[in-house]
Formats: C-alpha cells, structure tokens, sequence
C-alpha cells in the first residue's frame, strides 16, 4: 500500500494488541509515522507532551479507564488541528447509530467500524 500524500504523525489508541498492531501496520505500510497507547490515560500523557504534534488520532470508542468519548471530550479543543478518528465495534449497550451520534457530538472527524477495510482507514484519515 503506498499513499501520495505527505507522511502524517499518527497516535493509534486501542486496548486490543491484535487491533492495535493491525491498524499500526495499516497506517505504517502506508507510510504514515506511528506512536501507539494502550488506553485513553497512555494517550493523554502523549496529548500533554508539547513536543508532540499528532496529524491524528485513531482510537477506540470502547475501552476501560478512559474511553474514547472522554478522550475525545477532553482533546477536542486542546487539539483543534488534529484529525480524531474514533473505531468502533459498538458494545453491547450502544448501538452503532448511537455510537457515531455520540463521537460526532464530541468532535470525531469520521467514524469507521470494525471490521473494516484498509482502504476505509486510510480514507478516514485524510484530511
């Protein structure tokens, strides 16, 4: 997979390795620069490092401790110039409608759903 556009600096935040190592290696084939959390409280200590200039975020709705709603709440404004892409699967109390409701409200520049194609991570992504 290649990708014309310039290389982005991307924070992937998911709480599943096997999901998490499959998007870095998605968003890395495409040449992309890659920085990865476990969970929400892993990703903000990188949101609060000035020296980190994140292009975008890729990161789970669904996750114990922090989620991605509340990151997103809690990023949104701080980082008015980064793309926040929110994955989900839905849980079982939230459907996917109300899922994408709820990550729009709170800023997500585009949802995708699990399971998806590259080529929709990748289109996400773009600005």
């Amino acid at each position: 997979m290649s990708n014309a556009a310039a290389p982005l600096s991307i924070l992937i935040v998911e709480d599943v390795a096997a999901v998490r190592d499959a998007i870095a290696l998605i968003l890395s084939d495409a040449g992309h620069r890659i920085q990865t959390a476990e969970n929400g409280e892993q990703a903000e200590v990188w949101l609060r490092d000035p020296a980190q200039n994140f292009d975008v975020v890729v990161t789970d709705l669904w996750m114990p401790g922090v989620d991605g709603l509340q990151l997103l709440a809690r990023w949104r404004a701080a980082r008015p110039q980064t793309r926040f892409v929110v994955v989900s699967g839905g849980s079982r109390s939230m459907p996917l409608e109300v899922s994408t409701a709820a990550a729009e409200a709170r800023g997500a520049d585009a949802v995708v759903f699990k399971p998806f194609e590259p080529e929709e991570l990748l289109a996400a992504i773009s600005p």
